[in-house]
C-alpha cells in the first residue's frame, strides 16, 4: 500500500482548521458515497476519504501524520527537513525500521533507542538475532481509523570495517575455533 497524502485525498492545504476538514470531507463523502455515486471505484475512494478525515480531524492523529508526511517529503526530495532516519519504511500503517547491527551485538544481545513518531523508544535485542528478524513495537505506527499501527525493528547484521590487522586476526581466530552451526553435518 502506498503513502496516502490525506490532504490531497480531502483536497485541502495543510494548514486547514477543523471546520474546512469537515465541509471537505462532507462533500467528498456525500460524491463519492458508494450507495449514490456512479464512479465505478467510489467505494475504495469513500473508504479513503474516510480514513483520511478520522486521523485530520483529531490533533493528537493529525500531529503524528504530519510528523510522517513530513518524512516521506524529505525522502521524496520535496526539500523539507528529515525528521526521521531514511532506512524507514512505510508498509501499510505499519512503519518499518531497519536496525543495523554488529555482530557481536547480534550474539549478545543488546539494548538501542530507536526514533519514532513520538519519540524514542528503548528496543531490547535478543541474543543470538540474525538478519531479517522483525522485532515488533506495538502501537508507534501510523494512527488509523481502525486504531495505530506498529513499528517494525528489521534486524540487519553488518560487519565492521576489516581494514584494521586486528579485526582480521580475530575473523581469523574464529574461523578456525567454530564450526559454522548449519554446516555441522557436512563434516565427514
Amino acid at each position: 500500500m502506498d503513502f496516502q497524502d490525506y490532504y490531497k485525498t480531502l483536497s485541502i492545504a495543510a494548514s486547514a482548521d477543523s471546520e474546512t476538514i469537515k465541509n471537505a470531507y462532507r462533500k467528498l463523502a456525500r460524491q463519492y458515497h458508494p450507495d449514490v455515486s456512479g464512479h465505478h471505484k467510489s467505494e475504495e475512494k469513500f473508504k479513503q476519504i474516510a480514513e483520511a478525515y478520522e486521523v485530520l480531524r483529531d490533533q493528537s492523529k493529525r500531529a503524528q501524520y504530519d510528523q510522517l508526511l513530513r518524512h516521506q517529503q524529505a525522502q521524496s526530495g520535496q526539500g523539507l527537513d528529515d525528521v526521521l532516519p531514511e532506512n524507514l519504511y512505510l508498509e501499510a500503517h505499519n512503519l518499518i525500521i531497519i536496525v543495523l547491527l554488529a555482530p557481536w551485538e547480534a550474539a549478545l544481545g543488546t539494548s538501542i533507542e530507536l526514533p519514532t513518531l513520538s519519540g524514542k523508544v528503548k528496543l531490547r535485542i535478543p541474543a543470538n538475532s540474525e538478519t531479517g528478524q522483525r522485532l515488533r513495537i506495538k502501537g508507534h505506527g501510523l494512527v488509523h481509523k481502525d486504531g495505530q499501527g506498529d513499528l517494525f525493528a528489521v534486524l540487519k547484521v553488518v560487519l565492521p570495517d576489516s581494514g584494521s590487522e586486528g579485526i582480521k586476526r580475530y575473523w581469523q581466530q574464529q574461523s578456525g575455533s567454530v564450526i559454522f552451526g548449519s554446516r555441522k553435518e557436512w563434516r565427514g
